[in-house]
């Protein structure tokens, strides 16, 4: 799982480098994958929250989404700018092949957080 989510955060990050005027790519890196992560705990905490009869409040939410605003503070506030640790990546993931199909792949992962989300809250 952890180089899932090193490759998912190089790929992010290196999106952000390319295309964003800002020099700020590892800290919008970290921060959309922990924030893709938070809303697929919301998902699945609603889905079994479905099936034991209880009905998705606010309180809830709020419950899940403190845990991960709380990482993404001390993520980006205690590794800023960990440019050493990007481009490591960067020499790891270097040769790879299918580079554009990797990509879709990320960029799937995270619109599928925003449709798992979105999906799970209209279960009635």
């Amino acid at each position: 799982m952890k180089r899932l989510f090193d490759y998912c955060f190089f790929r992010i990050a290196l999106f952000y480098k390319k295309r964003m005027p800002f020099e700020d790519y590892i800290t919008q890196g970290h921060t959309l994958l922990v924030s893709a992560l938070g809303l697929y705990a919301i998902a699945l905490v609603n889905i079994l929250l479905h099936l034991l009869g209880i009905k998705l409040t606010k309180e809830i939410i709020f419950l899940v989404l403190i845990p991960f605003c709380i990482i993404i503070f001390f993520n980006n506030r205690f590794f800023p700018n960990s440019e050493q640790l990007f481009e490591e990546k960067r020499k790891n993931y270097n040769n790879e092949r299918c580079k554009w199909f990797k990509g879709m792949l990320v960029f799937l992962f995270l619109v599928g957080s925003v449709v798992s989300m979105i999906t799970s809250y209209r279960i009635k």
